[in-house]
């Protein structure tokens, strides 16, 4: 009976390290799903003309959309979404985001068809949103342009960036 004691003090402290570890990583990592703004980057938009002529595209103005990484470390975004909060007129035929609520999708790369991108430091990349009719800068002036939303991976963490165009 007197080793039975030293083996369940050893169970027992065991089993609270293990408890206290794990506790430990839940609160430390707690940080990396919260939202937080990226320092380095810069956003701006701007309305343009643009003929798509595509398949199931016929439009010809968008909400253009700049975004430009000023630091040092790359800026991996996952997706991207805008969120029309201002009353702009989007074309009819925009696509919804699946994976971010009540947004339209907003795509990458040489034919806007990639859903992420990566933007290496000192470098800007541009998207858009289609609308349906022209809109004038001074109508919609820069904080009325509805929502752009990033899901992204910044120096090794995640996080979602949320600025008003």
């Amino acid at each position: 009976m007197d080793l039975a004691n030293p083996w369940v003090a050893l169970i027992i402290g065991a089993a609270g390290s293990l408890l206290a570890a794990a506790l430990i990583r839940l609160v430390a990592g707690i940080g990396d799903f919260l939202p937080r703004k990226i320092e380095t980057l810069s956003v701006g938009s701007s309305f343009q003309p643009f003929r798509a002529t595509g398949v199931g595209d016929r439009y010809d103005d968008v909400l253009w959309i700049q975004l430009r990484n000023v630091g040092k470390s790359p800026l991996f975004v996952v997706r991207a979404g805008f969120r029309n909060t201002d009353g702009l007129p989007i074309y009819v035929n925009a696509r919804r985001s699946q994976a971010l609520r009540n947004a339209y999708e907003v795509k990458f790369g040489e034919q806007w068809q990639e859903v992420s991108t990566l933007i290496p430091g000192d470098t800007q990349v541009e998207t858009y949103v289609p609308l349906a009719g022209s809109v004038e800068d001074e109508n919609m002036p820069q904080g009325k342009r509805g929502m752009l939303i990033l899901d992204y991976v910044y120096d090794g963490r995640p996080g979602r960036h949320v600025v008003q165009l």
